[in-house]
C-alpha cells in the first residue's frame, strides 16, 4: 500500500473478505477462524495467527461503541503479505477484553481484522474503524445487516459519503 492509498481506507474492504454469521464461542475461536481465512486468501504469512493472538493478549482490542461492540485485532506488518480488512459479523456476540481496560470485557458483534503492511498505518486505520462504528446510523445498519453484501454496501456508503480523510 503506497502512502497515497493510505487515505483510501475504502479500498481495504472487499465483499469476499466479509464473513457473515461467523460461528465462534470465544474471542480466540473467532480470531483463529478469521486468521485462517486471511492466510487462505494469501493476505498473511503463516506467522500471522500467532502474532494476532499474542498482540491481543498484550493489547486487547474490544471497544464498546454507541450501538454495537467491536474488536479491531491486528499484528505487525512483517506478518502481512497483502493489506486489507477482514470483517466478521459474529452469529452471536463474543466477549473480548476491552481496549485499555484489562479487566473489562466487551460483548463484540463485529470483528475488523486489520492486515497492514506498514506499521505506521495502524493508528490511522484504528481511528477509521472507530469513526465508522461511531456513526449511529451506519452502526444500526451493520447490526441489522442480513448478508455480507449488505455489510459491504453500508461500509462502502460510509466511505463514499461520510468519511473524513
Amino acid at each position: 500500500m503506497e502512502n497515497t492509498e493510505l487515505f483510501n481506507v475504502q479500498r481495504m474492504f472487499r465483499r469476499e473478505w466479509i464473513l457473515f454469521g461467523l460461528q465462534a464461542g470465544t474471542d480466540q475461536e473467532a480470531l483463529a477462524k478469521m486468521c485462517r481465512f486471511a492466510c487462505g486468501q494469501g493476505m498473511a504469512k503463516d506467522t500471522f495467527p500467532e502474532a494476532v493472538r499474542e498482540r491481543e493478549k498484550r493489547y486487547p482490542t474490544g471497544i464498546s461503541m454507541p450501538c454495537l461492540g467491536i474488536a479491531i485485532p491486528h499484528a505487525d506488518a512483517c506478518h502481512v503479505v497483502k493489506p486489507g480488512i477482514v470483517v466478521a459479523k459474529l452469529a452471536q456476540p463474543v466477549s473480548f477484553r476491552g481496549m485499555g481496560m484489562e479487566e473489562a470485557e466487551v460483548d463484540v458483534t463485529y470483528v475488523f481484522l486489520l492486515l497492514m503492511n506498514h506499521d505506521n498505518h495502524q493508528v490511522f486505520l484504528l481511528q477509521n474503524m472507530m469513526n465508522l462504528c461511531m456513526d449511529q446510523e451506519i452502526s444500526r445498519k451493520l447490526l441489522a445487516a442480513k448478508s455480507a453484501d449488505e455489510i459491504f454496501d453500508w461500509i462502502d456508503y460510509f466511505y463514499k459519503t461520510r468519511a473524513e480523510y
